[in-house]
């Protein structure tokens, strides 16, 4: 009887075994025993090796927790820097395991050399990207992607093919926010970019591939950049137009966008009067421009007028409103007076802003 116990407790403990095994693990394996990804036998082993612990780390919604040891210790490894990791970590973008595609594109993007002008390296990594159909792995593809040399790989035209086609939007979003700026100088890139902020249906997209010009303006089109800001600080998208404000008013490259800021003015003062502004981003932008030095006094005397139109006009956004009242308490002398005006405002961030600016000696 008790033979028979001991028998029938040993085929439960193997049961539950078997149904409680970690399935990263049995992933892991699968992986090894195909021959891919971690388990590639043309893989550095001793990179292999301190990779197994980083994959025991916590997992968070942004990928591995940054606090972790054995991830601390991977990102200061000597062994991945220079390209000397960069075909092993290409490898890893074959794995089956989530994780190690992670960790691969990850360390790509930050330390990777060699796969960036590497035909056969700069493929895989392509390759890996366009089946990219998750979030997470799209921001770290898509950032390794965006560290290839397009033009020496060859692979412009497909890369560009994924801008504009590929399924995954998430994905779209994070290429425009990664490739231009060392590619501008692609052929047809800069066109398509400017397609793209202009009328792509994703309107994260055109945001992205708007914000791209910041970085990614090649030589000599600064002056056609700052006019697509201009345009786009017009858009139906608010939150398009406030950013695309913001650039048009803040950016320095190429001596800035001296020749649209009176237009930029005049845009602000109108959605001003008529309550349009309803991204912070437009309001931030009398700020920045207030703070150029070849602003002239003509012209910062008007964006701090603009500002007090946009307070005063209640139908504008309730944190654009804040944000201008803010640039004025700051740079008027009369601000703590225009201010206390607003200090029973309906809207919170505005009336708390006022008193804050009341506060200040």
């Amino acid at each position: 009887m008790k033979k028979t116990c001991l028998i029938a407790l040993a085929t439960a403990a193997l049961l539950l075994g078997g149904c409680c095994k970690d399935k990263t693990s049995e992933t892991r394996t699968e992986a090894a025993a195909d021959g891919k990804g971690l388990g590639d036998p043309s893989n550095d082993p001793a990179i292999v090796a301190i990779a197994k612990p980083v994959l025991e780390c916590k997992w968070t919604s942004y990928g591995f927790d940054s606090k972790c040891a054995a991830f601390e210790s991977w990102k200061k490894d000597e062994s991945l820097k220079d390209g000397k990791g960069d075909k092993t970590l290409v490898s890893f973008l074959e794995d089956a395991d989530t994780k190690v595609q992670w960790l691969g594109a990850d360390t790509l993007s930050r330390v990777g050399q060699l796969y960036r002008k590497d035909q056969v390296l700069a493929t895989k990594v392509v390759d890996a990207t366009d089946k990219v159909a998750d979030s997470l792995l799209a921001s770290t593809h898509a950032r390794a992607t965006g560290n290839i040399d397009l033009s020496v790989t060859g692979l412009g035209p497909r890369v560009m093919k994924m801008l504009q086609e590929h399924s995954f939007p998430g994905l779209r979003q994070e290429l425009a926010g990664s490739v231009l700026f060392r590619n501008s100088n692609v052929p047809g890139m800069y066109d398509l970019f400017v397609k793209l902020a202009r009328s792509d249906k994703d309107p994260k997209v055109r945001k992205a591939a708007a914000a791209a010009f910041w970085t990614g303006t090649p030589t000599g089109k600064n002056e056609e950049v700052c006019k697509l800001w201009l345009e786009l600080a017009d858009d139906a998208d608010s939150d398009l137009a406030g950013h695309s404000a913001y650039h048009c008013s803040f950016t320095s490259s190429g001596g800035g966008c001296v020749g649209q800021w009176d237009a930029l003015l005049s845009l602000i003062e109108r959605k001003a009067k008529a309550g349009q502004v309803k991204s912070s981003f437009m309001a931030v932008s009398l700020k920045y421009f207030y703070g150029q030095k070849k602003a002239t006094a003509a012209q910062k005397k008007r964006a701090l007028e603009i500002a007090k139109t946009l307070v005063a006009n209640t139908a504008n956004d309730g944190s654009s409103r804040s944000s201008a009242l803010e640039f004025v308490g700051k740079e008027d002398p009369a601000g703590k007076a225009f201010a206390a005006k607003y200090e029973n405002d309906k809207e919170f961030f505005v009336k708390s802003t006022a008193k804050r600016i009341r506060e200040q000696k």
